[in-house]
């Protein structure tokens, strides 16, 4: 009985195995999920072509709905198995608003080694070819025609139309590249965990992300993690009880500071691990202003009032930044402008209410105008009340 000979695939140092489920590079195996395999086996036998993720989803998934996340997570952990970096990608490239490609070239062989592709060749070449031969064919089928008197005028005409139609057709391809580098954005998914990764916060150099996981997304006893970007395995910082919000990174990297409820306080710990320590008594959602010579954060007074100050890092030079109406209104979140003129305000009202974010001056001694950001018509009409004068939100 003839059976069909075993066929594996080799790319690069790795070689891959449909019937076996395996990859190899070398003599080694690379451990790589069910539903990744089949997610690289469709892209190596489709090699140099685009796949959409339309098309990945279809393939991997035939019977069920998933979200696109998942083919996010296995081309994830696709690049971390063949050694893919943000800077070289040397096999799976990402198209935005396309799909992916396998860029490397891919040998077919038999169960007996003998090659099946003698040289790699691309789709374009072998369409070209095709094309080639059929135009050839064509031509030795065709009579010799005979040459048409030439209207000149008609051929103006046409000289006009053609160049009307180019330039039309060039705005149009213009435009639509311009909309093209607008919308299509590659999102990349950062954490994979059952539960929520919350408060993420970036380092000033952008190589590592802080975050809170747990299943609160405004307060709750989740830990801190941190990750190195773009592909980093995320590490815990922080393993207690205490009830965690905002954490931010120091000016140089090396510390991330969170805030715990009961009572307000900033803790900080390393960003390489350590023990949590604390920094900064009666304070809340800290972060450093003007390169790090001052602090920015919510200050509990009398009762269960958070105003918004800065100080020097030893809490000196206090001043009063905003405080929200209310003896039990609370100032929760601060952002300040790059220009370092406004802060974009997060508070509660004194009923325990979230209110409209607002845009409060930093500098002391300018305009008391206040713009409520939200775009419910609610909010509008806020805004247009304090144009005209009056602070009531």
């Amino acid at each position: 009985m003839v059976t069909d000979p075993r066929i594996v695939y080799e790319f690069g140092p790795f070689q891959m195995d449909p019937d076996k489920q395996t990859l190899r590079r070398g003599d080694n195996l690379v451990p790589v999920p069910p539903k990744a395999f089949e997610t690289l086996l469709v892209l190596v036998r489709r090699s140099r072509d685009v796949v959409s993720k339309e098309e990945l989803l279809r393939e991997v998934w035939p019977d069920s709905f998933v979200e696109e996340s998942n083919l996010s997570q296995n081309i994830f952990l696709l690049r971390k198995a063949l050694g893919d970096t943000a800077e070289n990608r040397q096999y799976i490239v990402t198209l935005p608003g396309r799909g992916y490609r396998f860029a490397a070239t891919v040998r077919t062989v038999t169960e007996q080694g003998e090659s099946l592709v003698a040289h790699a060749r691309t789709r374009t070449q072998i369409v070209i070819e095709e094309d080639d031969a059929e135009t050839a064919q064509g031509l030795k089928m065709l009579p010799v025609p005979q040459k048409p008197r030439v209207n000149r005028k008609f051929l103006v005409s046409v000289a006009v139309v053609v160049v009307l139609l180019a330039a039309a057709g060039f705005l149009l391809v213009r435009s639509r590249r311009l909309t093209q580098i607008v919308h299509d954005k590659e999102w990349e998914q950062l954490t994979f965990f059952t539960d929520s990764a919350v408060y993420p916060a970036l380092s000033p150099d952008g190589r590592m992300l802080a975050f809170i996981r747990g299943s609160d997304s405004f307060m709750g006893r989740g830990q801190i993690y941190v990750k190195l970007l773009p592909g980093g395995e995320p590490v815990q910082l922080t393993n207690d009880d205490a009830v965690k919000l905002a954490p931010s990174f120091s000016p140089d990297g090396s510390r991330i500071v969170y805030s715990i409820v009961e009572p307000w306080d900033t803790w900080e710990v390393s960003s390489i691990g350590g023990d949590p320590h604390l920094l900064l008594p009666n304070s809340s959602s800290l972060t450093w202003i003007e390169h790090g010579k001052r602090l920015l954060f919510s200050e509990m007074r009398e009762g269960l009032h958070l105003v918004l100050v800065t100080t020097d890092d030893d809490r000196g030079n206090s001043r009063d930044v905003y405080a929200p109406p209310g003896k039990r209104s609370m100032m929760h979140h601060s952002y300040l402008s790059p220009d370092g003129r406004w802060v974009l305000v997060v508070e509660m009202d004194s009923q325990g209410k979230i209110v409209p974010c607002r845009v409060v001056p930093f500098q002391a001694g300018r305009t008391s105008e206040l713009w409520a950001l939200l775009t419910t018509n609610a909010s509008l009409e806020r805004g247009r009340r304090m144009a005209n004068g009056s602070t009531s939100l």
